[in-house]
């Protein structure tokens, strides 16, 4: 087996793990809504003007794969912004503070990473762009479980299709790959996983958080990363293409329910007891 696998999957545990450390320190659902007021304040209109800016920047300045390029780059800036934003909440009080700190370290982190790239700050910025969204919408609940279980059952076929179909077709293995935001997928060696990979990973291990605590979470990304050694196996050894969306949502699925059930008899025994 390419031992990069084994380093890929230990890198995607610790990406779950982070999202634990990550959405214990986030603001509970009330005091985020106090935070984020539900209106236009100074600092999203001047943000708003930049990325207005910026937008207007790329679409004149330049064409085909690299401006698509750099409008993936500001998407993914945007949401590394909202992750640093988020988790500054619980230590500043000032909004204005906040945006600003998160702003500039956003801007110094591609910086150091389009004036020396790496697959070392090109990965972090992909696992730790897909936190703070991911963390926002389940703890405010503006997704609801089912909604998850309803977005992954109708992706996980489209997973399939484009991993085994399309992406072959404009994609090429090699064994120097470089850092490119048009495919964004955190990379190790000469292997790589998509960055929609970590967004469901996030996903799940919030939803199992957020409903039944740290221990099913934990569980969850343990048995994720030996799931995708799994994968790897079937890669190297078996030459088989495998979208790891079909791996990935069983495991969540088994991991809820059983959750759910345990949950549910202990609630059973507690009410007898009583």
């Amino acid at each position: 087996m390419n031992y990069n696998f084994i380093y890929l999957s230990l890198l995607f545990v610790a990406s779950g793990l982070l999202g634990i450390i990550y959405y214990t320190y986030l603001l509970n659902k009330s005091e985020l809504k106090k935070r984020i007021p539900n209106r236009a304040t100074v600092e999203s209109v001047v943000l708003f003007l930049i990325i207005v800016v910026l937008v207007w920047y790329i679409l004149h300045n330049f064409t085909g794969l690299i401006r698509t390029s750099n409008i993936i780059a500001l998407i993914i800036g945007l949401l590394l912004f909202e992750t640093i934003f988020l988790l500054l909440l619980r230590w500043f009080k000032s909004n204005t503070l906040n945006a600003l700190i998160s702003f500039l370290t956003t801007v110094a982190v591609f910086a150091m990473h389009f004036s020396n790239p790496t697959f070392v700050t090109f990965n972090a910025i992909i696992i730790l762009s897909t936190l703070g969204a991911t963390a926002l919408m389940i703890r405010l609940e503006f997704i609801k479980t089912w909604m998850v279980f309803g977005l992954t059952a109708i992706w996980m076929p489209y997973d399939y299709y484009f991993v085994s179909y399309i992406l072959p077709k404009f994609t090429k293995i090699t064994a120097n790959p470089v850092p490119f935001f048009a495919f964004p997928s955190v990379t190790i060696g000469d292997i790589g996983l998509g960055v929609g990979d970590f967004v469901f990973l996030a996903l799940f291990t919030f939803v199992l958080f957020h409903d039944f605590g740290r221990k099913p979470a934990t569980i969850h990304i343990i048995l994720q990363g030996s799931g995708l050694l799994v994968a790897s196996y079937l890669v190297s050894i078996q030459n088989i293409i495998v979208p790891f969306l079909l791996i990935l949502s069983p495991i969540f699925f088994i991991i809820y329910f059983s959750s759910y059930l345990y949950q549910k008899k202990q609630r059973e025994i507690s009410r007898l007891g009583a």
